[in-house]
């Protein structure tokens, strides 16, 4: 079956709409995120011969990066989110998978409000990559399980220009880059958790 996959933003706040259209154009199913989504991809993370479809951006409530995977014969619902963020009458989101990344002191120091994920890669050895807008590279296995965090040299440049300008305080450390790591949460359908989970639809 032929699928078309369109994002729209409402500009220039949010939230943002995730469609799947069949090949006549007729919408299947759509989610709405509570913050622009800005990449996607396609790949059968699960072996099963049929491509789940990836897509990462950022979360509005959270202020960091998100990445969800979805399976394109059922998607629908929201974003899992709270009070003002929460997209009222939708109902919860169908994706597999829900994860967030932190927002970084560094991002807060250059005046972006939220900052999340500009970019979305399937390597070559089984691992998912998101990178930030600041330079920051996360990488998730197929099954979403977190691997590691990077700092790229734009977000090395970002962290020496803020703390020469006094406004951060932090070392860019092996310390610095656990923190990340433990800030990484999944929604398991009812919580956020530490543990990497599935959204039960």
């Amino acid at each position: 079956m032929i699928e078309t996959v369109v994002k729209a933003y409402h500009a220039p706040d949010w939230p943002c709409q995730l469609a799947v259209l069949d090949a006549a154009g007729k919408r299947m199913g759509e989610f709405w995120n509570a913050g622009y989504l800005t990449d996607l991809a396609f790949h059968d993370l699960d072996g099963d011969g049929r491509e789940e479809l990836i897509v990462a951006g950022v979360n509005n409530e959270y202020r960091g990066g998100c990445l969800a995977v979805f399976d394109t014969r059922k998607i629908a619902g929201s974003s899992p989110q709270t009070g003002r963020y929460t997209c009222e009458g939708l109902g919860p989101g169908s994706m597999l998978y829900y994860v967030t990344v932190p927002y970084t002191d560094v991002a807060e120091a250059i005046r972006e409000p939220v900052s999340g994920f500009a970019h979305l890669d399937v390597k070559a050895n089984n691992r998912i990559r998101g990178t930030t807008s600041t330079s920051l590279y996360y990488e998730f296995g197929f099954d979403l399980a977190f691997l590691q965090v990077e700092d790229g040299n734009g977000f090395k440049v970002h962290h020496r220009e803020m703390a020469l300008l006094g406004r951060i305080s932090s070392v860019l450390d092996d310390a610095y880059l656990a923190a990340l790591r433990d800030g990484v949460r999944w929604w398991n359908g009812s919580v956020w958790t530490s543990a990497p989970s599935m959204n039960p639809r």
